[in-house]
């Protein structure tokens, strides 16, 4: 409750112009934000391209924000458009073939045995972009199902559904794949 009165009153005076406002809530979100990213494009570059494009749309559009959610929900709703947008740009370009170098280090690494996260990471790639969206931050988001709701735009209902669906979907796919979570 009290980083959210301290985001209020940071909001107010970013709305006021002071800039280093502005800056101490990039600092007090960036790594949340961030997260969100990653775990939804699962790549570093992306995730950075994602944040930024999601402090810039905050920058322009801040003034907007009423304070209803608390302002780590509105972020993350930025951070969750902006990387459906990112996602299907990027789906819309898969046709592009791959260099060579990339598809020798692409076998290269598939002989490796693969490390947990990066498994389960390709299992949430498998996932459609509504339902992993609602995994990641219902499981490693910690948000409230209504806070998940408010983000995604879907009524409760259809975020647990979208949860449940998502769970066992992955849980079938790690048993098929032998990949103990």
């Amino acid at each position: 409750m009290e980083k959210n009165r301290e985001d209020l009153r940071l909001v107010e005076l970013f709305r006021q112009g002071d800039a280093n406002a502005f800056a101490a809530l990039i600092k007090r979100h960036k790594r949340g934000v961030f997260a969100v990213a990653y775990k939804l494009c699962g790549n570093r570059d992306d995730a950075d391209e994602i944040a930024q494009e999601t402090f810039l749309r905050f920058h322009r559009y801040g003034h907007t924000f009423k304070g209803d959610a608390s302002l780590r929900t509105w972020l993350t709703r930025i951070s969750v458009n902006v990387a459906r947008t990112h996602l299907s740009k990027s789906v819309k370009n898969k046709h592009i073939q791959p260099t060579a170098d990339e598809h020798i280090e692409y076998l290269a690494n598939k002989s490796y045995k693969k490390s947990l996260p990066t498994a389960i990471g390709e299992l949430l790639d498998e996932l459609s972009p509504d339902h992993r969206e609602v995994l990641v931050l219902f499981s490693s988001g910690g948000y409230s199902l209504k806070d998940i709701a408010s983000i995604v735009d879907a009524p409760i209902g259809t975020v647990k559904s979208r949860i449940c669906y998502a769970k066992r979907h992955v849980a079938r796919l790690c048993q098929e794949r032998g990949v103990k979570p």
